[in-house]
């Protein structure tokens, strides 16, 4: 009941996260867009006690349409008290070109919000940053490290 409780108090600033992530044009081969979004992502982060930081990657695992370059990867680690480790990742990369965000801005009706990327995987983000701050106004500390691996 109260990590619910505090589900429910974190709805209005994930649907703001939500929004800040779709605002920024990601697409895989929109460097400038992914070094963006991965800075907002690592700050946030780091806002809530994190050791964020970007790293480049170095082996990339490459289908018939990545990139030739790929954005940085954000890493940040929060220490525990327990033993085990927890790892969760997403990506901020998307499959829209730059410029399509004016015809698709972000936007929320009734229950439901709109936006370019929103489904793969800027809510997988946005619900990973969230989780992260109810788990520190829990208080709660039951792992050894929790990393977060958002990939571009």
């Amino acid at each position: 009941e109260p990590a619910y409780q505090l589900a429910q108090q974190e709805k209005p600033a994930l649907i703001a996260t939500l929004k800040d992530l779709v605002s920024i044009e990601s697409g895989s081969k929109d460097i400038e867009g992914l070094d963006r979004i991965a800075a907002l992502i690592r700050d946030r982060l780091a806002a809530l006690g994190g050791d964020a930081k970007l790293v480049e990657p170095t082996e990339v695992y490459r289908m018939e349409d990545t990139p030739e370059k790929v954005g940085k990867m954000v890493v940040a680690q929060f220490k525990g008290t327990g033993r085990r480790n927890i790892m969760l990742i997403a990506h901020m990369d998307t499959v829209y070109l730059r410029g399509m965000l004016a015809q698709q801005p972000f936007r929320v009706d009734g229950d439901r919000a709109y936006g370019l990327g929103i489904a793969d995987d800027k809510n997988g983000v946005a619900v990973i940053l969230h989780t992260v701050a109810i788990l520190q106004k829990m208080k709660f500390k039951d792992y050894g490290t929790l990393t977060v691996l958002i990939n571009g």
